[in-house]
């Protein structure tokens, strides 16, 4: 009798906490886009006020961001550098990396790819442009996370302890 309680509790538990972590990862997602946010301000700023190239321009970001960030920058000074591989290709690169290493989904990363599309003309108009465009879609997809948060946060929270007494319910 004990183990059906200990079963019980166990499986109300376990849909609770899945509820819990999708309502996370949406939290966490949006805590990813607010520091991607952060490294398109100083990346503008890097090139705007320090005149940096885009290899150093990476290089100094390497060195402030967090990791995985950091790796990401670093390899894309490396393959300008040292391979000359072309911004387009490293700036993708990372991308991917981004979304395989954190919260970050491809739909996230996806309102910054077109930085990569003039990255390598050295328009600095063009680029300044280009990334404040980024940073207002990456403003807007934070706020359509708030909303999701919003409406389906708690949603997955009480969805999941329901779930789990229900078939708590239909198991005794």
């Amino acid at each position: 009798m004990i183990g059906k309680w200990i079963g019980a509790g166990l499986l109300v538990m376990g849909c609770f906490l899945y509820g819990y972590f999708l309502a996370l990862e949406i939290r966490k997602r949006r805590e990813e886009l607010q520091y991607l946010g952060q490294l398109l301000i100083f990346l503008k700023s890097e090139i705007t006020y320090k005149r940096a190239s885009l290899e150093d321009a990476c290089q100094h970001m390497a060195r402030q961001a967090r990791a995985p960030y950091e790796e990401c920058f670093l390899t894309m000074n490396k393959q300008m550098k040292l391979e000359g591989q072309t911004f387009e290709d490293t700036w993708k690169a990372a991308l991917k990396a981004m979304v395989q290493k954190t919260w970050l989904k491809e739909e996230d990363v996806h309102c910054i790819e077109e930085i990569a599309l003039f990255g390598g003309v050295w328009d600095i108009t063009l680029l300044i442009g280009l990334l404040d465009r980024s940073m207002e879609e990456v403003a807007r997809q934070i706020e359509y996370l708030d909303q999701e948060y919003e409406k389906k946060g708690k949603t997955y929270l009480y969805l999941g302890g329901c779930t789990g007494i229900g078939l708590v319910i239909l198991l005794v």
